[in-house]
């Protein structure tokens, strides 16, 4: 099988997605400890709670960092159970002290169950690298007058393994069989970039894609 190419594009690995996470973390809580501070005579207590709270915010995190960052261990489940508590009782906090659930600090539920969205994947051991080229960019599509769509290339990113492909275009079910066969043979988007297209056609757009999936696509 041909080496791996350089510049491929895919989700950052699972340390740096942690290292954002502690680095979000912590400005949240900075902020919540902030903004008790702001309410601490009208609400003394609730203030109390929420420094304590972020005291042990700070700690999780601390060690959180320590075992995955200094001492290079993989979490496991109770880990990223720890660590996503923490981070919906930072956004608790931050939504208590803004008063009520309708402020707009609601919207960091969202946030947080996005990061862990992108972190399960890397945890149950897969990580993808996509690959999307536009069919405005094909110079035979062009030609056409058919440029509305695009040709989606979806590789596991350990394995460089095809999982599977998107098309959406005008004639796409033309293509959609080159996917296929890679699929079932086990074949990897690089062997599908170094394979010869014919010029000017469609086909070339999944060709294209394959070569996005490592960052080299020559037409965008």
């Amino acid at each position: 099988m041909p080496a791996t190419p350089r510049g491929r594009i895919g989700l950052p690995d699972q340390r740096t997605l942690l290292g954002w996470l502690f680095a979000f973390r912590i400005s949240l809580a900075t902020l919540l400890l902030v903004r008790a501070s702001f309410v601490w005579s009208n609400a003394p207590e609730n203030s109390f709670y929420v420094a304590a709270g972020v005291l042990l915010f700070f700690v999780i995190t601390g060690y959180g960092a320590y075992q995955v960052l200094l001492k290079r261990l993989e979490p496991g489940v109770g880990f990223f159970i720890t660590q996503a508590l923490a981070d919906l009782g930072v956004v608790s906090g931050l939504v208590r002290v803004g008063g009520e659930a309708s402020t707009a600090l609601a919207a960091m539920y969202v946030v947080v169950i996005a990061v862990y969205a992108l972190l399960l994947p890397t945890w149950a051991g897969l990580t993808v690298a996509v690959g999307k080229f536009p069919l405005s960019a094909n110079g035979k599509a062009l030609a056409l007058g058919e440029t509305e769509g695009f040709i989606k290339i979806v590789a596991d990113a350990k394995t460089d393994e095809c999982l599977g492909a998107q098309m959406i275009g005008a004639e796409v079910t033309e293509l959609i069989g080159e996917a296929v066969l890679l699929q079932t043979m086990e074949g990897t988007p690089l062997e599908l970039r170094t394979s010869i297209h014919p010029h000017p056609t469609v086909s070339e757009a999944v060709m294209e894609a394959a070569a996005a999936v490592y960052g080299e696509a020559i037409h965008i």
